[in-house]
């Protein structure tokens, strides 16, 4: 027995009312908010006036492709075989878009690098398509949007863009995601017409070229646009979540840290002590950044490519201390370093601490098996070290009642999404209070890592404070 209109939450069916006659919605959703089973019933009333399944393609990330197939066979009485995932080699993913069979096609945006495949997308003439975590295609002049809207453009009963993270960096960025949507109905069909009309260009104090940001005064008319097109609802406003207690955790740099870092701040280049021809040096503003954030972190990569640990590393001390004071709760240890991964899995095995991993290192498959191995309850494994990217988009630790950030990188959306791993719905089952720590070294680049990604959280919710246009 399929699920209906009648199991949607209420606030769903308000957002069903609202978009299931038009040929276009924005569903500008957190996680946990119920976006697929929403978007197929929006689908599935479109088939219904059509009298039959029209041709459909949905990109999303890789790791929720079988997650849309099992939401289409609970929300719908379509057999299996109309639904067609597209995996494996080139051969078969060819085969599985070339299936007559096949009604709904499920891809991942990555696969659109081939020209074959997109080829044989836009032959099957699609009526209905989905971007899932559109911010996906965010960059106009990216592959994956490009390939998008070609593959896309016959397109005309319904679109819909899925995504609780739109504007990660800049106003500009929603205006692919949009052309996309409707063709530049809302936000107009040129790049350079929207720069023009919602944002302006200034020069940065102490450099000489302009940059574009957001024009504060254009901002009414902005929300207003999006309003007419688009729903905004985060996940607190959806579900019932446990209290977050965020603590920022200071820790200093050791004396041969800050010896090596003060030095590279400088003068661009640091030597260790007897390896005169084996400098850390850098040439650029972005490499000198990387390198002052992975030193604040506890290491050296050195000109010949060997990795120099420093003897002390007050971090790493600060981070075991927290997972000692958090035990036998569930704990998540975000990082971005690969040698962040091997410290941290050091220590805890030192301490015989079970741990799982999931990272750009671990297959989508052993992901999976992490973390179902980190979610039983009644299991033995205590802590997950986890890459902010890698373990974002679908994957639920939602059994975690501590989350450590041990170092970050600029990307607003892999720190959101990394938030909602365990904030979510169903978390308040097993948690009334989640808490996050952000281990910051004081007066470096990680603070100021860390303030950039707060600034940019607040500019996010600023663009999307469309509530009052809502009601």
């Amino acid at each position: 027995m399929s699920l209906t209109y009648k199991d949607l939450y209420p606030f769903q069916r308000k957002i069903y009312e609202r978009f299931k006659d038009d040929a276009s919605a924005g569903l500008l959703m957190d996680m946990g908010t119920g976006k697929t089973p929403l978007t197929i019933s929006l689908i599935r009333y479109k088939y219904g006036l059509a009298g039959g399944v029209l041709p459909t393609v949905i990109f999303c990330p890789v790791i929720v492709l079988q997650n849309w197939k099992n939401e289409f066979l609970a929300w719908t009485k379509l057999a299996p075989k109309f639904i067609g995932i597209v995996k494996g080699t080139s051969k078969k993913r060819l085969a599985t878009i070339e299936n007559p069979d096949h009604k709904i096609i499920v891809m991942n945006y990555e696969a659109l690098r081939s020209e074959p495949v997109v080829k044989a997308l836009i032959k099957r003439k699609f009526k209905i398509a989905i971007c899932d975590e559109s911010q996906r295609i965010k960059s106009y002049r990216s592959l994956s949007c490009r390939k998008v809207l070609q593959v896309t453009k016959t397109a005309d009963v319904f679109k819909a863009i899925l995504s609780g993270t739109p504007n990660s960096n800049s106003v500009l960025d929603i205006w692919s995601q949009f052309l996309f949507l409707d063709g530049g109905a809302t936000f107009g069909n040129r790049m350079t017409i929207f720069k023009s009309r919602y944002m302006e260009q200034y020069i940065p104090y102490g450099e000489t070229y302009p940059k574009w940001k957001l024009n504060e005064y254009k901002l009414p008319e902005y929300h207003e646009k999006l309003a007419s097109r688009a729903v905004v609802i985060s996940t607190e406003e959806a579900v019932d979540l446990p209290e977050m207690v965020i603590n920022k955790v200071e820790v200093e740099l050791s004396t041969e840290q800050k010896k090596h870092y003060d030095e590279l701040k400088k003068e661009l280049i640091t030597w260790l002590e007897g390896q005169d021809d084996n400098p850390l040096a850098t040439s650029n503003a972005l490499t000198k950044m990387l390198r002052l954030n992975e030193i604040s972190s506890g290491y050296m990569k050195l000109y010949d490519g060997s990795i120099h640990k420093f003897k002390t590393n007050p971090r790493l001390d600060a981070c075991m201390e927290l997972v000692e004071q958090a035990l036998p709760n569930k704990i998540v240890i975000f990082c971005v370093f690969s040698e962040n991964y091997k410290d941290i899995r050091r220590e805890l095995e030192k301490r015989k601490i079970k741990y799982v991993e999931i990272n750009g290192e671990v297959s989508t498959q052993d992901k999976l098996d992490a973390v179902a191995e980190f979610e039983n309850l009644n299991g033995d494994v205590k802590v997950c070290i986890a890459n902010t990217r890698a373990a974002g988009l679908g994957v639920n630790l939602v059994g975690a009642a501590y989350k450590i950030y041990y170092t970050r990188n600029f990307s607003l959306e892999d720190y959101l999404q990394s938030q909602k791993r365990n904030n979510r719905a169903g978390a308040i089952k097993f948690h009334k209070t989640l808490f996050d720590y952000h281990l910051v070294a004081p007066r470096t680049i990680d603070e100021y890592i860390y303030k950039k990604l707060l600034q940019k959280k607040e500019f996010s919710e600023k663009l999307l404070d469309i509530k009052e246009l809502l009601t």
